[in-house]
C-alpha cells in the first residue's frame, strides 16, 4: 500500500486536550489516538467508517485488543448503533471520552473523524494544487520559450553559415593577393602595424575564443607576438562575427579537439599562425580522421 503523509506537530503531547486524555488513559490512550488518526488519514474524506459489524470488529483488532476487549468494543459500538447491547470499557470508554469529553474526535451516525486532521489535509491539498497549477504554467511558458529559442537559434545558424562562406571567399581572395604581391615571402616577415589607431579588438577576440572553444587550452596572456598575428588575421577575417564562426567550427570539429590518432589538439596560436590554418578549418578539411599530418 502506498504510504500517506500528514503533518504532525512535534509537541503534540503538550496539547491541553491530549494532556487531559493521557491523565486518564496514560500512554496507551496516546498510542490509540495516533493509530486512529493514521487510519483516518487512509480514508476518503479522512473519516473512519464505524457502521456495520465487520467494520467494528476490524477496528477493534487493529487496536491490538484481546478477545474480551474486542467483544466489549463491538458491544459498545453496537449499542450506539442501536443494536441493543450495553457495555462500555477500555477502548470503548476511551473512544467515547475522546469524542464527548476531550473533544479530540467528532462523530455522526456512520463516521468518526478529527477536525484537526481534516483541516491540515485540506491545507496540504490546496498547496499541492497551487504548486501543480504553477508547474503547469511554468512548463507552458518554458515550451513557448524553447520554440522561440529554436527559431532564433536556426536564424543564428543560417547567419553564421553565410558569414563563414563570406569569410572563406574573402580568405581565398586575400591569399591570392598576398601571393602575387609578396611572391614567396613568409608570413613571419610581415611588418606589424605601428599606427596609433589599431582597429583590432584583441581582448574581445581572446574572450570570444575562451568562451567558445571550451575544449581547447585557454589563452591567458596577450603577447606582442600574438598581437602581430591577430592584427593580420583581423585584416583577413574583418569582423567579430567572422571570428565567432571560426571558433564555433573549431569547437565543433572533433579532430581539432584532440579526437585523433595522435591526440593532437588545436590551439589559439595554431589558428592565428597564418592564413592557411584557419582557412582549412572553415573549409572543413579537418572533419575527417583521414588528415595529412604533413599539412599540419
Amino acid at each position: 500500500m502506498k504510504p500517506f503523509f500528514f503533518s504532525h506537530d512535534s509537541n503534540a503531547s503538550s496539547d491541553p486536550k491530549i494532556i487531559q486524555m493521557c491523565s486518564v488513559y496514560s500512554a496507551q490512550g496516546y498510542g490509540w489516538y495516533w493509530m486512529i488518526v493514521e487510519m483516518m488519514r487512509e480514508q476518503k474524506d479522512y473519516k473512519l467508517l464505524i457502521s456495520g459489524k465487520s467494520a467494528v470488529n476490524a477496528l477493534a483488532k487493529r487496536m491490538y485488543c484481546d478477545r474480551n476487549s474486542t467483544r466489549k468494543f463491538a458491544s459498545w459500538l453496537a449499542m450506539r448503533l442501536h443494536c441493543g447491547r450495553n457495555m462500555i470499557k477500555i477502548f470503548a470508554s476511551w473512544l467515547e471520552d475522546c469524542i464527548n469529553v476531550f473533544h479530540l474526535f467528532r462523530r455522526d451516525g456512520d463516521y468518526v473523524w478529527s477536525e484537526s486532521l481534516v483541516k491540515r489535509m485540506k491545507q496540504m491539498e490546496s498547496k499541492s494544487e497551487n504548486a501543480r497549477q504553477s508547474a503547469m504554467a511554468r512548463w507552458a511558458k518554458d515550451a513557448d520559450s524553447i520554440d522561440s529559442h529554436s527559431e532564433i537559434k536556426t536564424e543564428n545558424a543560417n547567419a553564421m553559415r553565410s558569414q563563414c562562406e563570406r569569410t572563406e571567399n574573402k580568405t581565398k581572395q586575400n591569399k591570392t593577393k598576398q601571393i602575387n604581391n609578396n611572391n614567396n615571402k613568409t608570413l613571419s616577415s610581415e611588418p606589424p602595424k605601428t599606427t596609433d589607431s589599431d582597429p583590432c579588438p584583441y581582448d574581445a577576440i581572446l574572450k570570444l575564443f575562451n568562451e567558445t572553444c571550451k575544449s581547447l587550452p585557454k589563452v591567458k596572456v596577450l603577447s606582442n607576438s600574438r598581437k602581430d598575428k591577430l592584427r593580420r588575421r583581423w585584416k583577413d577575417i574583418g569582423s567579430i562575427d567572422g571570428f565567432l564562426g571560426l571558433f564555433t567550427v573549431t569547437e565543433e570539429t572533433a579532430f581539432l579537439r584532440g579526437e585523433n590518432k595522435n591526440g593532437w589538439t588545436a590551439t589559439f596560436d595554431w589558428l592565428i599562425e597564418n592564413d592557411r590554418n584557419y582557412a582549412k578549418v572553415l573549409e572543413g578539411n579537418y572533419n575527417s580522421q583521414q588528415v595529412n599530418w604533413e599539412d599540419m
